[in-house]
């Protein structure tokens, strides 16, 4: 009884310092796109950018982009990000989501600075 309680508080530990640098590691940033009276839209794909992609990039391409997430039916894309979809500056990094029409013309787009452990929620609110 003795050797199980040990290994059960060793496993206890040792879930506690991987939970802890899983936290440290990742960011989430949960993107909510809404028409101009304010209404969710679902069915939406929205792409993300890092800085360097969006500063490089006189017209953004939905192609170039580091991710997409399609919108789902409260209108909300979860981007799950890691450290290899951060460019890390001073410990946080800015990202860029956007939204393009059919003929790929931006209809809306969002900036979020972004730090690893955050969990960030913001609007993009979508044009014509």
């Amino acid at each position: 009884m003795k050797k199980g309680l040990i290994f059960a508080a060793l496993a206890l530990v040792m879930t506690m310092f991987c939970s802890c640098g899983l936290t440290a590691t990742k960011a989430t940033v949960s993107v909510t796109v809404k028409n101009q009276l304010g209404i969710p839209q679902s069915g939406v794909i929205v792409y993300m950018y890092d800085a360097e992609e969006w500063a490089a990039e006189e017209l953004l391409l939905p192609a170039s982009a580091s991710k997409y997430v399609v919108t789902e039916d409260d209108g909300v894309a979860v981007f799950n990000l890691n450290t290899m979809d951060l460019d890390v500056i001073d410990n946080q990094a800015t990202v860029y989501f956007v939204v393009f029409d059919a003929a790929g013309d931006e209809r809306g787009s969002v900036a979020v600075t972004v730090k690893k452990g955050d969990n960030k929620r913001v609007d993009l609110i979508l044009r014509r």
